[in-house]
């Protein structure tokens, strides 16, 4: 989904995402986008290592924009459970 960098700038292009959450159907690319625009400068969680011993992995993103007001996001929070599972 950031093959042209307009997801975000300041990430790959090739990323990686759960596995349950296919990229390259119009669903996939409705969430990525989503939580994208939630968090900051559109950096959402991707994967940044694994090992290769036990599945352990680290992901990174930027803060969410939870404002003032608590604001949350469905789609986020579904994909925080996406990469726990």
């Amino acid at each position: 989904t950031n093959a042209t960098y307009s997801t975000c700038q300041s990430y790959p292009s090739v990323l990686f995402a759960p596995c349950t959450v296919n990229d390259e159907t119009p669903d996939g690319i409705r969430v990525i986008r989503r939580i994208a625009a939630f968090r900051s400068g559109g950096r959402f969680q991707t994967m940044s290592w694994a090992s290769r011993f036990d599945g352990a992995s680290l992901w990174r993103s930027a803060q969410p924009r939870v404002g003032l007001q608590g604001n949350r996001c469905a789609e986020d929070e579904m994909y925080i459970k996406k990469i726990g599972e």
